[in-house]
């Protein structure tokens, strides 16, 4: 496992349902399945991308635990992370404004251009106002969020 500064090994548990011969791993929240970039690295990447850096220059500069990184693989973890957000934003604003309902909305010319920077922008108010939040990025919390479901429902 690669974070920004440290790299490590974790330990992933698998579980077996007896009924139906189905195994699934739990994993923890800092880490997507199949992958060995935490989440930090990756939302590392949006923010730069966000405060308008070209993704070669990201590439260039982001140092991890693992070295670095190609600007392909720095472009598809971009667009994956893009598209995620097009696709679940509908659903990540009614949970973000029940957990804040007071948020604090910007205008003139520090309003986001778009709609992931204002996303970032509302999950920083969450994290600084909800206990147990604090550490807990926003690609994070929305995998979290979606592979719970998956499980429950699934």
């Amino acid at each position: 496992m690669y974070t920004l500064l440290e790299a490590f090994i974790i330990s992933i548990f698998r579980f077996k349902c007896n009924k139906c011969g189905k195994s699934t791993s739990l994993l923890p929240d800092f880490v997507m399945e199949h992958h060995q970039v935490a989440w930090e690295v990756k939302e590392e990447v949006i923010h730069q991308q966000l405060a308008g850096v070209a993704l070669v220059k990201i590439a260039e500069d982001l140092v991890t635990s693992a070295g670095k990184f190609s600007e392909k693989t720095v472009w598809r973890w971009s667009k994956a992370i893009r598209d995620e957000l097009r696709e679940s934003s509908s659903e990540l604003w009614p949970v973000i404004l029940e957990r804040l309902p007071h948020i604090e909305i910007p205008v003139g010319p520090s309003k986001p251009a778009r709609e992931w920077a204002w996303l970032f922008r509302a999950w920083e108010q969450v994290r600084s106002m909800i206990p147990g939040y604090g550490n807990l990025g926003l690609l994070a919390w929305l995998y979290h969020n979606k592979h719970s479901q998956a499980v429950a429902y699934g």
